[in-house]
């Protein structure tokens, strides 16, 4: 999903750099002893990577401790998602980043273990995915300025000299985090969703940026990211299917409890549980035959109401919801040979003190993990997986 949740992402990324100095004198915090099994998961040879962002559950250097150590011990795929800003003059004039910005950059790497593949998610549009991401300033907390060779539009994410500084990030994120897989775009179906006309301004940049890249970076596996609701809409899953077809892999975001968030804007009703996600995921195998990755996904495991403007939604789940969700999604990666699945968090995040009717609230649940660390019922359905298929 989208909006809220990839602002409280921004702002905690440049927590995780602050506090990284910290991390790295204490030595960590080893709490975690993943001991509990679900053998009811049987497992085939096919490897599908699990992981985690590193979203911590506190402003602390224990919380971002913690989750390193969850995603370093327990994870066979780090994921990183870069969203706004992006530093679009020093990309498009070749000049370096911002200290602040190259130094988060570093403290991200630096957090992945040798030979752990890595999952890079970039996004050249802010959260309402039409208009241009927003500039990289000097500092973390001081706006930037677009090179004036942006002048026009803001929905034009296909101006020429967008796409060729949104390239030259591109280039520098491969060259920076060595992913093995790349999103080009985090969630653009909502553009088909609720601006269709505008959908053919991202093609561009994508088929630009995409072959570009491939003459570059052969190896590298490259799609985008879709909301599986989203791509349940009719209309959206004809508009957005040939940049599907071109790409490595397609990329879905899935959190099947937040149903009503993709009906307000379109998108059919998932209907109560197991169905709420079997049927989507039954529904994803007859859409395409391109390998599919879950670039992020989720369930609650606590009710949450959020409200505001023209909206109000009520989310259910509890911890076997979780569970049994996590259960069916892995046996279905396997049967279906999908690449990876990232849970969006391996904590929830209650510490964070959300105001109330925030929209952050809607996944601040989606942790495997309570906000003190305690294992929920789903993390040993996790382990169990990702035991398996670990190799380092």
């Amino acid at each position: 999903m989208r909006t809220h949740k990839k602002h409280a992402c921004a702002v905690i990324t440049a927590v995780t750099a602050a506090l990284s100095l910290c991390i790295s004198c204490s030595g960590g915090v080893n709490p975690i002893s993943p001991s509990l099994t679900d053998e009811s998961v049987s497992f085939p040879d096919h490897a599908v990577a699990f992981g985690f962002t590193p979203f911590p559950y506190a402003y602390t250097a224990e919380a971002v401790s913690n989750v390193q150590y969850v995603m370093s011990n327990s994870t066979t795929i780090y994921a990183f998602h870069l969203d706004n800003p992006v530093p679009w003059e020093e990309c498009y004039r070749g000049t370096a980043f911002p200290a602040w910005k190259q130094n988060e950059w570093n403290t991200m790497k630096s957090s992945v273990p040798a030979g752990r593949d890595v999952y890079l998610a970039l996004i050249p549009a802010k959260t309402d995915r039409r208009t241009i991401a927003y500039p990289v300033g000097p500092d973390a907390s001081t706006p930037g300025v677009y090179p004036p060779e942006f002048a026009g539009p803001e929905t034009n994410l296909n101006n020429p000299y967008v796409k060729w500084a949104y390239l030259q990030y591109a280039v520098r994120a491969v060259n920076h985090f060595g992913p093995r897989y790349l999103n080009l775009g985090i969630e653009m179906s909502l553009l088909s969703l609720t601006h269709s006309n505008e959908w053919t301004n991202f093609a561009d940049l994508y088929i630009y940026t995409y072959t570009n890249l491939k003459a570059l970076f052969p190896q590298l596996q490259i799609g985008f990211s879709c909301g599986l609701q989203d791509l349940m809409n009719a209309r959206v899953a004809a508009q957005v299917k040939p940049l599907v077809e071109m790409s490595d892999y397609l990329g879905i975001s899935f959190y099947p409890y937040a149903s009503s968030y993709g009906e307000h804007y379109g998108s059919p009703p998932l209907g109560p549980p197991p169905g709420q996600w079997l049927n989507p995921l039954a529904w994803l195998r007859t859409f395409t035959t391109r390998p599919v990755a879950i670039c992020e996904t989720g369930y609650t495991t606590k009710n949450v109401s959020v409200s505001g403007s023209g909206y109000a939604f009520n989310f259910s789940g509890n911890g076997q919801l979780q569970r049994d969700y996590l259960h069916d999604l892995f046996a279905i990666a396997i049967r279906d040979g999908y690449k990876f699945i990232i849970n969006f968090e391996a904590a929830d995040y209650d510490r964070l003190n959300i105001p109330a009717n925030d929209f952050s609230l809607t996944w601040q649940n989606v942790g495997v993990f309570d906000s003190n660390m305690t294992p929920k019922p789903a993390w040993s359905t996790v382990t169990n997986f990702t035991a398996h298929f670990k190799t380092n």
